[in-house]
């Protein structure tokens, strides 16, 4: 398996401004031959500002992400809220989430993790900016969907995660997977206010867009434009982003140029108009970035220049 690790510490200051993307070539639909850039079969982990890497662990089972319960009510309950889901019942609901998909399970009946969830949850549990990279088919989605559901107070009528796609067609993956995990928590907790969800698509008229929904789904480019005028991002505290070496390929061509507007002013990438709109109402929100190709290559100009990209928008201060 292909799996590379970038965790980047937390920056609860200004985002920061647009950099060059990168030229990305065809998508990766199965392993591809071994290349001097890529790590295969390891996970390599490069802190930035993170102490004790080594003591944070990585999970093996799903029941494990209850040890983190503190730390995520520090780090997503804000004041004047009421309180999140709380671990226990989301614990339940990805092993029934595990039936139905017919996960496989460990010597003593329960489900495993995947490599890539076992080491990302316990630090988006604790707050961290990642950047993940692991191949197609991994496990990635519920890397942050299991994220997305920890964060949300639900009784908070308004949109408090915001997840990116690059195109339509992996926007509706991820959109009937958060389905299924908010429809298996309303039926666990029939008696408690559920989780919403919504995307943002002009081309489907048969489904109206909810602007107050908890997590809010979107290509990168529709999501930054809503943010401008129709979603209240004032209690946004975690944007996530699938394949985001791709939407940050569809802000500007292979030299790094960003695209104009038809008036020829020049625009910001979509992720960087995103973090700015959120983190214009009080600190900057927890950002995880999810991947199948990104290259660690020094000398590859689009390696750098697209980890230059990554780390901006994790870490970097105006």
């Amino acid at each position: 398996m292909n799996l590379i690790l970038e965790f980047l510490g937390k920056a609860q200051t200004s985002p920061p401004p647009g950099a060059p993307p990168r030229a990305r070539g065809p998508r990766l639909t199965s392993r591809p031959p071994p290349a001097p850039n890529f790590k295969y079969g390891d996970i390599l982990i490069k802190p930035f500002g993170i102490a004790n890497f080594e003591s944070m662990g990585v999970l093996g089972r799903w029941d494990e992400l209850l040890r983190y319960e503190q730390d995520r009510n520090r780090m997503w309950q804000r004041p004047g809220e009421g309180p999140l889901v709380p671990l226990q019942d989301i614990v339940q609901v990805i092993d029934e989430y595990g039936k139905q998909n017919e996960w496989d399970k460990d010597p003593d009946g329960r489900y495993t993790m995947r490599p890539i969830q076992g080491a990302t949850l316990p630090n988006s549990l604790r707050g961290y900016n990642l950047v993940a990279t692991a191949e197609t088919g991994s496990g990635k989605t519920m890397c942050f969907a299991v994220a997305a559901l920890a964060a949300v107070s639900p009784s908070v009528a308004k949109p408090q995660v915001l997840i990116s796609a690059h195109n339509r067609t992996l926007l509706d993956q991820l959109c009937d997977e958060m389905d299924k995990l908010c429809d298996a928590l309303k039926r666990l907790r029939p008696s408690q206010a559920p989780i919403t969800w919504s995307y943002v698509d002009s081309r489907d008229s048969n489904r109206s867009f909810n602007p107050s929904a908890h997590v809010i789904l979107s290509t990168a480019g529709q999501l930054a434009g809503k943010l401008r005028k129709d979603i209240d991002s004032s209690h946004v505290k975690l944007i996530v982003a699938d394949e985001v070496d791709d939407i940050l390929n569809q802000s500007g061509d292979s030299h790094g140029r960003q695209h104009g507007d038809s008036h020829g002013r020049q625009q910001d990438p979509a992720m960087t108009s995103i973090i700015q709109s959120v983190s214009k109402h009080f600190s900057r929100p927890q950002v995880l970035l999810f991947s199948a190709t990104i290259g660690d290559d020094e000398q590859d100009p689009d390696d750098v220049r697209l980890n230059l990209q990554l780390k901006q928008c994790t870490v970097r201060i105006l």
